[in-house]
């Protein structure tokens, strides 16, 4: 199957969990062990200093403005499902692309606006890790105490994610969550994935 097929077959959003054809994109990717998830997002585009902002506001609830771990990324990226999983559990998705929405050809971008507004649901595509993290300590009695981060790095799909983001609509994406990769086990990586398709 040539690149261009497979980009249309994405486009189009249809058929996109065959196992013929995610054994196809598959083959793009580093030798590993993989789920794929597909799924549906709603994407918010969250730059450095946003008031949604899960490196100003979540993180800094749990660690503290002195504690931070070491992951504010200083670039812009997408938020979808914040997703309560239990005991003292949450799960933030997060997209990150690989290159700048400045840099993203505008006609492309009102293409596929047009094509969403009139009902379509293309389908971006994406490597993603897992990763569990929790302070050694906390003050007081918080709420939330784990996060689970699923971070999806966006290989196809930029004008796709950035144009349903602009007119908030849904976007299909099909993901292949890399275990040897996460910070979590693979029962956890089942867990997230089985609240993700609820």
């Amino acid at each position: 199957m040539c690149a261009a097929t497979i980009a249309e077959r994405l486009n189009s959003g249809i058929d996109i969990i065959d196992p013929a054809f995610t054994s196809i994109l598959s083959q793009i990717l580093p030798t590993g062990t993989y789920y794929v998830n597909f799924s549906t997002v709603l994407p918010r585009l969250i730059a450095p200093g946003h008031p949604d902002d899960y490196f100003l506001q979540e993180q800094v609830a749990l660690w503290g403005i002195d504690a931070l771990p070491p992951h504010q990324p200083h670039v812009s990226y997408y938020r979808s499902h914040s997703l309560a999983l239990g005991e003292h559990r949450q799960l933030f998705e997060f997209v990150i692309p690989l290159f700048p929405a400045t840099k993203l050809d505008q006609l492309r971008v009102v293409h596929y606006q047009d094509e969403i507004a009139h009902g379509k649901q293309p389908t971006a595509f994406a490597v993603s890790v897992l990763d569990i993290k929790q302070p050694a300590v906390w003050e007081g009695n918080p709420e939330i105490t784990e996060h689970w981060c699923l971070a999806h790095y966006l290989l196809d799909g930029h004008h796709k994610i950035y144009a349903a983001a602009q007119t908030n609509k849904p976007l299909n994406l099909v993901s292949f969550l890399a275990v040897d990769e996460s910070l979590a086990s693979e029962e956890e990586i089942k867990s997230a994935l089985a609240y993700l398709i609820r």
